[in-house]
Parts: structure tokens; C-alpha cells; sequence
């Protein structure tokens, strides 16, 4: 949870508030694929509930992390707009929060700030992460 409630830390209010009235619950089922890997990002998931399973080669399913409540998911792909490097599936019931990427990105090139300060955040999140 700490790591989403640092992301959350640095932006303003108002970011929050823009977040949580562009976003929007959604609820997976076991074995639910988020993200496939080598596919374009539509979305940013934050894990509300439950685990999520990372897993680089489809073929051979050799999980190579699972992410807990309050982690970041599709982040990577939106910061380079590469095709994601790995595929995300719900391990067990999970409640995550969406962000679409389009809306995301509009907001972005109309408030700089708030572009800065999400940036910002995220370049931190994956520094630490390495």
C-alpha cells in the first residue's frame, strides 16, 4: 500500500480529486488477464484488492512477480509508449482502479502541473522499483 500512497503524496488535491472522478472501479475474476504482454496500455491499474501475477513468457507462465494491494500496474508501458514487456493476471478475485490512458494523457497536456507532478512521481516509484 505505501507504494501507491507515495505516488498519491506527491500530487495536489486537485490531481486527486481528478483521478478519482476519471477513474473507475473494476472488478476481476480469477485467472483474469489486466495486461498481455506485447499489447498497447489502455489503462493504469492501481490494486485495490486481492494479487495480481506477473509472468514474462506466456508460454511457459514462470511467474516472475505478484504485485499486492496498492501497486502500480501498466505504468511502464504508459511512461515509454512501448507494448508491455510482460502479462498481468488476477490471481484470485481482484478490485482494482482503472485510469484510461487517453483521458490520462488529455489531462496531462492540459495541465502541466499536474503532468510535472505525476511524472514526477512515477520516475520515482520505478527508481525505486530497480
Amino acid at each position: 500500500m505505501r507504494k501507491v500512497l507515495y505516488i498519491l503524496g506527491k500530487l495536489a488535491d486537485r490531481d486527486i480529486d481528478w483521478l478519482v472522478s476519471n477513474g473507475e472501479k473494476e472488478e476481476w475474476a480469477d485467472g483474469s488477464v489486466l495486461i498481455r504482454k506485447g499489447s498497447p496500455t489502455r489503462k493504469i491499474y492501481i490494486n485495490l484488492k486481492g494479487s495480481l501475477s506477473v509472468f514474462r513468457d506466456d508460454a511457459q507462465r514462470k511467474k516472475i512477480a505478484e504485485l499486492g494491494v496498492g501497486e502500480f500496474v501498466g505504468e511502464m508501458s504508459f511512461v515509454d509508449s512501448s507494448p508491455t514487456s510482460a502479462t498481468v493476471t488476477a490471481d484470485g478475485p481482484v478490485t482494482v482502479y482503472s485510469i484510461a490512458r487517453d483521458r490520462l494523457v488529455a489531462h496531462i497536456r492540459e495541465d502541466d502541473g499536474f503532468g510535472a507532478r505525476f511524472y514526477h512521481a512515477i520516475a520515482i516509484f520505478l527508481a525505486d522499483r530497480l
